[in-house]
């Protein structure tokens, strides 16, 4: 029960960001242009929630199979696993738009940096809910 619930966790964690994108666009615009900007940023984000929630659900769950699996501890193997798939993740994102070329290693470590802080703040609550030790209070 504390994997389910530390996974589901850590899906609502790291959808945090994205729901919070979208509160932050909710805000009135200075000018009449950045408000189209604005409401097409929203649509975006919103439309692509569902399927990210998707990718994260199964991140997160085979994250817990795989740091319980390695030889390393937890809060190294959930690391290890948010820089390796936010480099995938990065990778996939900028070659369904166009061709990855080297000039574009740039972008590359942009969103790489940008995945990564959503997963690894997901993992990090995962860590907490599933894997850290509670202090025994037993007087």
């Amino acid at each position: 029960m504390r994997t389910f619930l530390g996974t589901l966790a850590a899906v609502m964690a790291s959808l945090s960001i994205p729901i919070g994108l979208i509160v932050l666009a909710a805000f009135p615009a200075s000018s009449a242009e950045e408000g189209d900007a604005y409401i097409r940023g929203v649509i975006g984000i919103g439309a692509l929630i569902p399927p990210f929630a998707v990718l994260l659900v199964i991140y997160h769950g085979l994250g817990v199979v795989a740091a319980r699996a390695l030889p390393m501890r937890p809060c190294v193997a959930l690391l290890v696993l948010s820089v390796l798939a936010s480099a995938v993740l990065a990778a996939l994102f900028l070659a369904s738009g166009a061709p990855l070329s080297w000039d574009r290693i740039g972008a590359l470590g942009a969103v790489m940096a940008l995945i990564w802080v959503i997963l690894a703040l997901g993992s990090t609550v995962q860590y907490f809910a599933c894997f850290k030790k509670r202090p025994n209070i037993r007087a």
